[in-house]
């Protein structure tokens, strides 16, 4: 009897929910004057995803969490196994390649390895078609906290989101989900612009106010250069505002070249071998190193900044504190990428250990 019981439940477990019926559901209509969302990046790459359709016979979206250039980004019930996932879809002009490369990478992955946990891996995979177009789809592990899904399930289906009607689509506004009552341990899930690390790139890559001087400068970069990313940003997110801005005051937006005065700042000046690597080298510093200043003939180059440390930026900590924050920081932020130390070296850490 216990076994017919176990073999029962399972039966029940494997049964598919039926799709929830969003038709006749009023919703506000937007201005068609107005141009929303994925409508700024040309609304034809977009596959004309609808709330209340089910995608491979399995994905019923339930309602929008955001859009990109690349792709837009739904909450979807798998009504195969009755969870909520993020399907993830791409554009139809082939900019997902890379991508979808990387989250395959991923899921093949050594899963003991410490830092899987921490990465989203693709649980499934599938091509849509839309007329001529073919778009392919990543669906996300699903978040764990299921109350604030739930809740943004129900609240889509009672007060639906706006949305514009575009000739044979609809165009929704992005719905966010409500505050949650924990937050669990932070993920990175957004591999648009991963590269393999394996391999030396030379294109620009990393937000602005995150690119380490190899990216700046135009020279090879590999996994250093993540590690200088981390380090301004923790320090962004320690001291509550950026290190370096990168705002160029003459032209009131950022330059690399204004990056690279605050850096030089802050770090001191760069060593000549990594100077004689980079591609853009020439355009703010001679052939011994040093800072191009104005003179006649280029009077609207930026000058160089008054020297400065990060200690003297660093405003929260005092003492010992304050003291391995800063061997921590600087361990990461290396004017050369050899010197700066790896992700297992920062797990050792003082600093890092002491908090723990």
């Amino acid at each position: 009897m216990r076994n017919l019981l176990k073999w029962a439940k399972g039966l029940a477990k494997r049964s598919p929910a039926l799709p929830r019926n969003h038709q006749n559901i009023k919703f506000p209509i937007i201005d068609s004057s107005l141009i929303v969302e994925e409508e700024h990046h040309g609304i034809d790459r977009y596959y004309p995803t609808r709330i209340g359709e089910v995608l491979s016979s399995r994905y019923q979206v339930v309602g929008k969490l955001g859009f990109g250039y690349s792709s837009t980004v739904w909450l979807a019930h798998d009504l195969q196994v009755h969870r909520y996932v993020a399907l993830k879809i791409f554009t139809s002009d082939g900019q997902n390649k890379d991508e979808i490369a990387i989250y395959k990478h991923l899921k093949d992955g050594k899963k003991s390895h410490a830092g899987y946990r921490y990465v989203r891996a693709a649980i499934d995979s599938f091509e849509l078609s839309s007329g001529e177009n073919i778009k392919a789809d990543n669906i996300m592990h699903y978040i764990e906290d299921k109350s604030i899904l739930t809740a943004f399930e129900e609240e889509e289906f009672v007060d639906p989101s706006p949305r514009k009607q575009e000739g044979d689509r609809d165009i929704y506004l992005t719905r966010n989900f409500n505050h949650p009552v924990s937050y669990g341990e932070p993920v990175l899930c957004e591999f648009g612009a991963a590269v393999y690390g394996n391999k030396e790139n030379d294109r620009e890559a990393y937000p602005q106010v995150y690119r380490c001087p190899e990216v700046m400068l135009h020279t090879t970069w590999t996994y250093s250069a993540d590690i200088w990313n981390v380090g301004v940003m923790i320090w962004d997110i320690y001291e509550g505002k950026h290190l370096f801005t990168g705002h160029d005051s003459a032209r009131d937006r950022y330059t690399t070249r204004a990056h690279l005065q605050e850096l030089i700042s802050v770090l001191g000046p760069p060593f000549l071998d990594l100077l004689k690597r980079g591609k853009r080298t020439a355009e703010v510093f001679d052939e011994n190193g040093q800072w191009l200043e104005p003179d006649a003939e280029n009077p609207d180059r930026l000058p160089s900044l008054p020297s400065s440390s990060l200690e003297s930026r660093e405003e929260n900590l005092e003492g010992e504190d304050k003291a391995l924050f800063m061997d921590f920081i600087r361990s990461m932020l290396q004017w050369e990428p050899e010197k700066r130390k790896t992700a297992r070296e920062l797990l050792e850490d003082p600093w890092l250990r002491k908090g723990m």
